[in-house]
């Protein structure tokens, strides 16, 4: 069986649609977040994440974390591969979710609030992807994910937890 070929593409996002800046004025993504952090401006690290997830949606692609990059006015700049026919083919959420790089908006509202943050650990089968501190979401909750400002609300919130913001949904504690 000859291997696919994996195609990879450069992306550029853009919240209030700067295309000018040069590249040697992106900063790579931690370091992008540990700025605003210090400068006091975690609602553009929300902006952020809002328009990351809401342009991955949109593809198939999975993004490189390493290639994240971003200018002082918020446009970002990575390289995207394409998925796996077998998740672009998949129903099951989970697959989905895991696919468009959510953790990657737990990374960046993490600086602001390590409280209420979810990180994730996804059960597929004897494949468990470890994310975070000891929770479990089960395949059906995450239905959740499709919603890109429904995920960086529910991770930005200091006052509310996951069962608060969606009532129906079921957190394990797990074991290790």
């Amino acid at each position: 069986m000859v291997p696919m070929k994996i195609k990879k593409v450069q992306m550029l996002f853009s919240v209030e649609g700067c295309t000018n800046c040069r590249l040697e004025y992106f900063l790579p993504l931690q370091d992008w977040v540990e700025k605003c952090a210090a400068s006091g401006k975690p609602e553009m690290v929300k902006s952020v994440a809002e328009t990351y997830l809401a342009s991955i949606k949109k593809t198939n692609l999975m993004i490189r974390k390493d290639s994240i990059m971003i200018c002082p006015h918020r446009t970002l700049r990575m390289l995207g591969e394409e998925m796996s026919h077998e998740c672009q083919a998949s129903e099951n959420p989970v697959d989905k979710a895991w696919s468009k790089n959510v953790p990657i908006v737990y990374d960046m509202l993490k600086c602001f609030n390590m409280h209420t943050a979810h990180q994730m650990l996804l059960d597929k089968g004897d494949n468990l992807v470890y994310g975070g501190p000891l929770r479990l979401f089960k395949d059906e909750d995450f239905e959740c994910l499709q919603d890109a400002k429904a995920v960086v609300q529910l991770m930005w919130s200091d006052h509310r937890t996951v069962e608060s913001v969606l009532s129906s949904i079921e957190l394990d504690q797990w074991d290790d």
